[in-house]
């Protein structure tokens, strides 16, 4: 999942309100297995910011401008790198 999951962000809330769904799926989901005899481990990662494409590929409030085409996300090019994101991940 992403930080957006928990914390809303301007620009982003079609994401946020998507990662806010994962969150609910998953819990709901944990809960009705585990009533149904089931019980299952729910390890849902919530990420920082990642230097990956996906903001600069992120459309602004004007569906025809990316975000990354007039702007540069300082917090996703300072991000961690995916690799390590990866293998802690993994490692989890």
């Amino acid at each position: 999942s992403s930080v957006a999951g928990k914390i809303g962000a301007p620009m982003r809330t079609a994401y946020c309100a998507a990662k806010f769904a994962i969150h609910g799926w998953f819990e709901a989901f944990r809960i009705e297995q585990n009533v149904a005899g089931n019980p299952v481990d729910v390890l849902n990662v919530v990420l920082g910011s990642t230097r990956t494409n996906a903001a600069r590929n992120a459309l602004t409030s004007s569906p025809d401008i990316k975000f990354g085409e007039d702007c540069v996300d300082r917090n996703i090019e300072g991000g961690l790198d995916p690799d390590f994101v990866v293998e802690r991940v993994v490692a989890s």
